[in-house]
């Protein structure tokens, strides 16, 4: 197997800035499909929840049977974060359009030249990049398969997007909250937010609109350790289903 790596900055003009992309392209031999998944928070993703270490113990333990495209985009300091990912942030809407008007074609563009067609599609995402990631499937229509919420920080007025947004047939999620995340108080707006009865609520509001998902309470905190701790089985989700 070979692993490529690239780093590309790409001039956004939807968010008028420099928007840094990294790829991690896992390539299998004589396999023509590639299964992509877009990680929100990429950096932290990289850093803090050693997502490529994560992988390279997977690969020891089982065979890809497609090409493996990781696609880490990072949204900037903790305030362009939240008014990228939230949606009642200033460029929650110029974020959607970069990722699927900009960073699709780019990553278009770059299968097109390995002549690789998209198998699997999904995002991925922790707290915040969760919501994001739900907000992209159900808005950005693409041929999504999987998205996987890590502590999805929903709110109670977060859940008008399941009233108004048809999720693909095929669509499968990951959700997984920990027992402990009651109250966590958000350091951007100092609003508390209840993680883990919001996310019972939107597991069963999922179940209702006939979506297939695994979901996990875990007696863990709204913490790195937590996440990092859960990516195995979180990118075998992704990589077996």
């Amino acid at each position: 197997m070979i692993i490529n790596k690239n780093e590309s900055a790409l001039e956004s003009e939807s968010l008028k800035r420099t928007m840094p992309v990294k790829l991690y392209y896992y390539e299998v031999e004589s396999a023509n499909a590639v299964d992509v998944l877009f990680v929100q928070d990429g950096e932290d993703y990289e850093q803090l929840g050693e997502i490529k270490d994560t992988i390279d113990q997977i690969k020891r333990t089982q065979s890809l049977t497609a090409n493996l495209l990781l696609v880490l985009v990072h949204p900037g300091d903790s305030h362009q974060r939240w008014n990228c990912y939230h949606p009642q942030g200033d460029e929650h809407t110029q974020y959607k359009d970069f990722i699927s008007q900009e960073l699709f074609l780019f990553i278009e563009n770059w299968l097109s030249d390995k002549q690789l067609h998209i198998r699997k599609l999904g995002t991925i995402g922790d707290s915040l990049g969760a919501v994001i990631s739900t907000y992209l499937v159900a808005e950005i229509q693409k041929p999504w398969t999987h998205l996987i919420l890590q502590s999805a920080a929903y709110e109670k007025h977060m859940e008008s997007i399941l009233e108004i947004s048809i999720f693909p047939s095929n669509l499968q999620i990951y959700q997984v909250v920990g027992k402990k995340e009651l109250a966590f108080t958000s350091p951007i707006t100092g609003n508390t937010l209840y993680i883990l009865n919001q996310n019972r609520e939107f597991h069963q509001r999922f179940q209702l609109l006939g979506i297939s998902v695994v979901y996990y309470e875990e007696d863990e905190d709204h913490l790195w350790d937590f996440w990092r701790r859960d990516l195995p089985r979180a990118l075998s989700f992704f990589i077996n289903d």
